[in-house]
């Protein structure tokens, strides 16, 4: 699901790898069928293993991926450092270091069930 002012390309054949290229924001259901997924973003790129995961990246702003279940490598396109994630955390790219933190996933994923999500 793409969040509003978002925009998702792809070729629309996929050979040995499934690219997708983001700019903003959106929520991915990745079937593991044995070709590689990688989402691409000026940031930073996420290669997926099957898995439900949030990416914003929207131009000016932080790169952030929150993983929801399955494993995510996130990497960082200047330095080339990457990390691995868990379910319940997330990677954010701040001058070009990515930091980890441990969330409650559903404050950066309810949007795609048109919910609000409002932090005491």
């Amino acid at each position: 699901m793409v969040n509003s002012g978002s925009s998702v390309s792809f070729i629309s054949h996929f050979d040995k790898t499934r690219l997708v290229n983001l700019k903003g924001e959106a929520f991915f259901e990745v079937v593991k069928n044995g070709k590689p997924f990688h989402v691409l973003t000026s940031s930073g790129d996420i290669e997926v293993l099957g898995t439900t995961f949030n990416v914003s990246a929207f131009e000016g702003e932080n790169f952030q991926t929150t993983l929801l279940t399955g494993i995510v490598k996130v990497k960082e396109k200047q330095t080339g450092n990457e990390v691995s994630l868990q379910p319940g955390q997330q990677a954010g790219i701040y001058d070009r270091e990515i930091k980890v933190e441990n969330v409650e996933t559903d404050m950066f994923s309810s949007w795609k069930d048109r919910k609000t999500d409002f932090q005491e």
